[in-house]
C-alpha cells in the first residue's frame, strides 16, 4: 500500500515523512515507552514503580524509525542521520514527530 507522505525541509536537508500512523505503527511507538517502566499488579490494580531514563529518547527512536521515511534520499541509518543534525534543526524533526504522534491536527494541512 502506497503511504501518503510529505517534504519536510530542515536546513539544508530534504526528509520524506508519513504524514499519518498506522494504528500497529502507533502501537510499536507506545510499546517504546511501556518497555521501559516498571509496571506490577497489586490488588488487581497496575502500579507503575518507576521508569528508566532512556524511556524518552527510546520512544523518540522509534517515532523516527517509522516516521522519517528518506532522509536526503537516503533510506539506511535515518535515526542517527537525525540525531546528528544541529539542536535545531533536530528540534524541528521532533516536533513533526510529536505533531503525528499526538493528532493534534492534520500534519499534510
Amino acid at each position: 500500500m502506497d503511504r501518503e507522505t510529505t517534504t519536510l525541509v530542515v536546513g539544508a536537508n530534504t526528509l520524506t515523512v508519513l504524514t499519518y500512523l498506522t494504528g500497529r505503527e502507533l502501537r510499536d511507538i507506545q510499546n517504546a515507552m511501556l518497555d521501559n517502566l516498571d509496571m506490577k499488579q497489586k490488588n488487581g490494580e497496575t502500579e507503575i514503580g518507576g521508569f528508566k531514563a532512556s524511556m524518552l529518547s527510546a520512544q523518540q527512536d522509534k517515532q523516527i524509525e517509522i516516521i522519517v521515511k528518506k532522509f536526503n534520499a537516503e533510506t539506511s541509518d535515518i535515526v542517527n542521520r537525525v540525531l546528528d543534525l544541529p539542536s535545531d534543526e533536530c528540534q524541528i524533526v521532533i516536533d513533526y514527530l510529536k505533531k503525528i504522534t499526538e493528532k493534534k491536527g492534520p500534519a499534510s494541512k
